[in-house]
Parts: C-alpha cells; structure tokens; sequence
C-alpha cells in the first residue's frame, strides 16, 4: 500500500488514503506535503549537505489526482542551498515547497539542546512500539518516558465528528494519543506511523516520516469546536536539528488564537529519544451559524 503510485519520474497517482478527513475529493495536507520533501531530498546536488528546513505553501484543495512535481536549485552553494519543488495538479499549481540544505554540523561540535546525550547514538535506543520505556528528554516538562505508545490505546478509537471522516489518510495512519485527541479541544500530544510506503515501492525517509503526520499538528491541538469556528492551515514550515529514528514521530501540539488577530498551531516533533525539531503553521479561522 502507499500514498502515491509512480506514473513516470515527476508523475504520481494519487491514493484514496490520502484523503483527507472532511472530504473525499481532497487530500490530507501530510501526503503532498511528504512528495515535495522527497523532491528536496533527491534533488540533484545534495552530497554532503541535509535538509535543515521544509516551508510548504497549500495553494489551494489539493485533488485526488496525479501531481506532476518539478524542482529548481534557487541557490546553488557547496555548503548552503535553497530547492523548490512544486506540484501541480490539472495544469495548476496546488502546492509549493522550498527546502534549506545545509552542510552537516561537523562531528567534533560539542552537541547542545534537547535530546539524547552528546555521544549517545540513537540507533541504540528504544523503541517505544516495543518497549516499556523510552530515554527521558525534556520537552517543555513533559518526560518523553511518560507518553512511549506501547503504553497507549493501539489505535484513536472512531471519531465521531460531524462531517470528520474517518478513512483515507486518518486512517492509513497509526494515532496514539497521550493527551488529547481529534475530537478533544486544546493542546494535544499524539505519536503515530504507518506502514505504508510515499511512493509504491519506496520505504519513506525519516525526514518524509515527520512531514507526512506533522501537517497533523493543528488537528491533535484543536482551540475550538470546527462545526463553529474552522481553522484550516495554509502553510506547514518543519525545521529538524537531527532525523528521527524509529517509525514512531511524536506531535507535542498547541493551538493558539487571538480574537481579532491571528491564530496558529506549534508542534514539538519527537522520536523515542526525546526532540527532532518543530513544527508551524498558520491558520485561517472562519465562524459558521451556530
């Protein structure tokens, strides 16, 4: 199973399970999102350099139909360069991303932040789809030994939501809830994966395993009831200090909204040892009759 069959190298299907969940015709902003960040990665011209930071513009529904994606070197450099990928659907364009990649931090800078401990090597950590507990990290006070989802419901159970759907990519995706949930208001933390490949035939990246649920962000952190005051984003900007590892990515959420103003959801990004990176997008909000 996967979100996208290959027609030729720069043509892809698109899937039922990229639908999103308040309509049937219209995808999930996670997979086409996830397409663009392969076409960052794989562009010509990356040796040597990762993929820092993905901005993602939603120019509008995306169809449930073939995407053509191109991609432009937009500043070529030996250490730092900026790529833009853009599918279009129906002879549009529906979404458009621009990716940073940055020569790799040199291997003898002393490690700082959140996470795992300089020298510790992730790959030997734990998996929390299969063990008790997950290395501590901070996260904003929150032990990520707290929210491992082995220790979680092993599916959100059915979201009874007027107008939500509960298939195409909702349900193509794994959701453990720690605190909150799609049908909860206010901030959540959710870990989830799926099995299913990107593109048929191709195991997604660790960068591609973060984009695809991180458009989730505003969906786990909810502010107000979407019957009533919809909020939809229109953007989707991750940025990662280091790959996660595992197929577990953790949605530390939040949605703010300022009357008058603005509004916008943040996300933590985690894997089993603790924080990736971040997560931003802006939201639309509209009020509908009560």
């Amino acid at each position: 199973m996967a979100f996208y069959e290959p027609i030729d190298e720069s043509t892809f299907a698109s899937t039922a399970d990229t639908a999103g969940p308040w309509s049937p015709d219209a995808q999930h902003g996670g997979p086409p999102s996830a397409l663009l960040t392969r076409a960052l990665e794989t562009a010509a011209g990356g040796d040597g350099r990762r993929l820092a930071r993905v901005a993602i513009d939603l120019l509008g529904p995306v169809p449930i139909a073939p995407l053509r994606v191109t991609t432009t070197i937009l500043r070529p450099g030996r250490a730092v360069e900026l790529v833009e990928a853009v599918a279009e659907a129906n002879g549009r364009p529906v979404v458009a991303a621009r990716g940073w990649r940055v020569a790799r931090v040199p291997e003898t800078t002393p490690g700082t932040g959140h996470g795992r401990p300089v020298g510790d090597d992730p790959a030997a950590g734990l998996d929390p789809a299969t063990t008790g507990r997950a290395p501590a990290g901070g996260r904003g006070g929150v032990d990520v030994a707290e929210v491992e989802p082995a220790d979680l419901p092993d599916r959100t159970p059915h979201v009874d939501m007027a107008g939500f759907r509960n298939d195409g990519f909702v349900g193509a995706v794994d959701w453990r809830f720690a605190k909150g949930g799609f049908s909860a208001m206010g901030p959540g933390l959710a870990w989830a994966r799926t099995d299913q490949d990107l593109v048929a035939g191709e195991p997604m990246s660790p960068w591609q395993r973060a984009v695809i649920v991180a458009d989730a962000g505003s969906g786990v952190s909810i502010s107000n009831p979407p019957h009533r005051w919809p909020a939809i984003n229109c953007d989707l900007v991750v940025a990662l200090y280091r790959d996660p590892v595992g197929p577990w990515i953790g949605l530390d959420s939040r949605t703010d909204t300022r009357p008058g103003e603005g509004a916008h959801a943040t996300t933590t990004i985690l894997d089993a040892h603790g924080p990736v990176g971040a997560g931003l997008q802006s939201l639309l909000v509209r009020e509908l009759p009560a």
